[in-house]
């Protein structure tokens, strides 16, 4: 599991969006109970718009680190964002922690 998010991140992804989708990574590992979509949105403006953040984040899910967590609705409002689990592998991939 390990090695295979470092391989596929350093095929498929380069420059300025690897080190986004690192910095989400990043912040994601220290929310290890789960976060969401607004606490994401809060703590990472600098990644850039809503709609960047939840292209990243679904970039996440379909390495397999994020799982969605569906939130009920109770049919009067706006639908809530969902909230997101952290696949418990993560704070392996802390940048700071991986070898250069």
């Amino acid at each position: 599991f390990a090695n295979s998010y470092r391989d596929n991140l350093q095929r498929h992804v380069g420059g300025e969006h690897r080190e986004k989708l690192q910095a989400l990574l990043d912040w994601c590992a220290d929310h290890t109970d789960g976060f969401s979509f607004a606490e994401c949105r809060s703590a990472n403006r600098a990644l850039g718009r809503s709609k960047d953040l939840e292209e990243l984040i679904g970039e996440l899910i379909d390495f397999g680190y994020l799982r969605e967590r569906p939130v009920p609705y109770s049919g009067v409002g706006r639908p809530p964002k969902p909230r997101y689990d952290t696949h418990p592998m993560i704070q392996r991939f802390r940048s700071s922690d991986r070898p250069n």
